[in-house]
């Protein structure tokens, strides 16, 4: 629904976060490897040379998917082809990051539709949903700003219901969690905003699905 003679403007968002990254999969290996150590057992080295060697990854700020990230996409992909999703809830538009990782995840939602939807289908790229920057973990003063944007702009587009796939920082100061997304989970929430003073909520937010694969690590 557009503003109209200032009412509250209402749009349904999918949320997405992308599959887990190389970055992931590495800070993963050292967290295990220093876990051991907390539960005083003997750690796995194997763990924590592959962890280190996150200084040395060349698109650390925007990585790959790993390969178990890749396979994140595929259930994914079954999941959202299974429930016949863009149909089923009424996407109007696929939604993502700049970054490699986002870009990379929401292949799922086209290759779940028949390739003849999926060759035309609505899709944005957005960089106001890119991952938190460093200066934003100093000062979340930037990240509320672009996400007061984010809100705004959703007022200007004419789709009601789309699907934003995105980042786990950004998503868990957006709508208030404790605790970050898994990697590919789904979530459903809704937003309002008054289009004349810019204040906005998030309601109605629950999980549709959970995505879970082998661990090959």
């Amino acid at each position: 629904m557009d503003a109209v003679q200032g009412q509250t403007v209402r749009k349904t968002l999918f949320l997405i976060r992308h599959a887990e990254s190389m970055e992931n999969e590495k800070l993963g290996s050292l967290k295990k490897f220093f876990h051991s150590i907390g539960r005083l057992e003997l750690p796995e080295w194997a763990h924590f040379y592959h962890g280190v060697s996150i200084v040395g990854e060349p698109s650390l700020v925007d990585s790959t998917l790993s390969t178990k990230g890749k396979k994140q996409v595929e259930r994914l992909t079954e999941i959202l082809r299974e429930e016949n999703f863009v149909d089923a809830h009424g996407v109007e538009l696929v939604m993502h990051s700049p970054l490699i990782r986002a870009a990379e995840t929401a292949k799922a939602v086209f290759h779940s539709m028949p390739k003849e939807t999926a060759d035309h289908f609505p899709r944005f790229v957005e960089p106001l949903i890119r991952e938190k920057f460093i200066s934003e973990w100093v000062n979340l003063g930037g990240l509320d700003k672009r996400i007061a944007d984010f809100a705004a702009s959703l007022v200007e587009r004419s789709e009601e219901r789309i699907v934003v796939v995105g980042h786990s920082q950004y998503f868990r100061r957006m709508l208030g969690q404790e605790k970050k997304m898994s990697n590919c989970d789904v979530w459903h929430v809704e937003l309002e905003i008054d289009p004349a003073s810019k204040e906005h909520r998030w309601v109605n937010l629950r999980k549709l699905h959970d995505v879970q694969v082998d661990d090959d690590q």
